[in-house]
């Protein structure tokens, strides 16, 4: 292991106990929010739940799974893959793809796409399991790939984005981006949509790429590293940036949010906020735990806050997900925190335990999805 490797390890481990050390703060010691009192305005059971695997341990692995073709596709971090009837929780098959899984699961064009520690992208048959092709990238791979319009795209963490044929795994075109000293234990997945890839880096920046051919359409900054130490400099977009209709949202730890042009790239709005978790847009409303995990919700268009909600400051909650009339997130106790999402409030609270809750929720339709720890999955419907 490198001297590299050795500090952003000892980097994440900081982010991931949920420090606040980076916020200013005097403690140095993980303090979260004892959970508040509340009214419960409804009680909610799950569906159906399974086992997949051993789940992330205590590793932080958002392996979030992926609804696709009526299937749940889900995976452990020490590389078993199923895939699950969503209507009762039946397994349909699973695979063991040898190789350790931190980065979660993309589903698209036939096919369900992980990527690996070993720097390998590996593709199954969605239908079936089968192994269609893998494929070795530079380095290791910790977030979700993603399937589009005949490719597969991955980022690894030495700032390159890769994208390879969907059928025959070959390379179609490769970007590279250099990598600051210390960064976040992870990286920003991909968003495709309108013929055109976008994904964030760990300089603070997001870019846009034609997905057919790799150009760089733009590039822009959501974040500034300043500071006298590589550790106050460390500014990655480590979120997920969202394509809707013709905006790019964007967000990045210790430094903004941000809506962008998909054309041209110039700014919308931009406004502080620190995060490294994914965002939720509804309607004309952006859902996004900070740092701190407070909720923040604002509007889309101009990017003012409509609400913040402060009470489980610490508790390393999830992206928040729409769900219905609520926002739901997970925290670290295995609690799932149900919101007014028009007001903040918190109505409602159940716990499901399974050592935690890392991975985002996920939302399909009428059902709720979500991913403990120890790798139990659970379905919920609306409450």
């Amino acid at each position: 292991m490198n001297k590299l490797y050795t500090i952003i390890l000892a980097l994440s481990l900081l982010f991931t106990s949920g420090c606040s050390w980076f916020e200013d703060d005097d403690e140095d010691t993980f303090q979260p929010a004892p959970l508040p009192d509340i009214s419960k305005q409804f009680s909610v059971s799950s569906r159906w739940s399974v086992q997949v695997g051993d789940g992330v341990g205590e590793f932080y692995n958002k392996l979030a799974p992926v609804v696709y073709n009526g299937r749940v596709y889900a995976a452990d971090s020490q590389g078993l893959v199923k895939a699950i009837d969503i209507s009762n929780g039946k397994e349909i098959w699973s695979t063991d793809v040898g190789s350790e899984i931190f980065g979660g699961v993309a589903a698209g064009s036939g096919l369900v796409a992980v990527g690996s520690t070993e720097a390998e992208v590996i593709v199954l048959d969605a239908v079936t399991g089968e192994e269609k092709w893998r494929n070795l990238v530079s380095s290791e791979i910790v977030a979700a790939p993603a399937v589009s319009d005949g490719k597969v795209l991955s980022r690894t963490t030495d700032g390159k984005l890769f994208a390879m044929d969907a059928i025959s795994g070959e390379r179609v075109w490769l970007y590279d981006r250099t990598v600051p000293a210390l960064t976040l234990r992870g990286t920003s997945s991909i968003s495709v949509g309108r013929g055109a890839a976008v994904t964030g880096f760990a300089n603070g920046k997001v870019a846009l790429f034609l997905l057919e051919t790799g150009q760089a359409v733009w590039e822009k900054r959501v974040a500034t590293a300043s500071g006298r130490s590589e550790l106050d400099r460390v500014v990655d977009a480590d979120a997920t940036p969202m394509i809707v209709g013709e905006i790019v949202y964007a967000v990045t730890f210790k430094g903004n949010i941000a809506a962008f042009n998909m054309r041209d790239g110039q700014v919308v709005w931009q406004r502080e906020l620190s995060s490294y978790q994914n965002m939720s847009i509804s309607g004309q409303l952006i859902s996004v735990t900070d740092a701190r995990s407070n909720v923040k919700v604002l509007d889309k268009r101009t990017g003012a806050t409509l609400w913040t909600q402060d009470l489980l400051v610490d508790r390393r909650l999830t992206a928040p997900v729409v769900f219905g009339d609520y926002l739901v997130a997970g925290d670290f106790e295995g609690y799932l925190h149900w919101f007014d999402r028009h007001e903040g409030h918190l109505v409602s609270r159940n716990s499901i335990g399974g050592g935690g809750i890392v991975a985002d929720p996920v939302v399909d339709g009428d059902n709720l999805y979500i991913y403990t720890r120890n790798g139990s999955l659970y379905s919920f419907g609306k409450p």
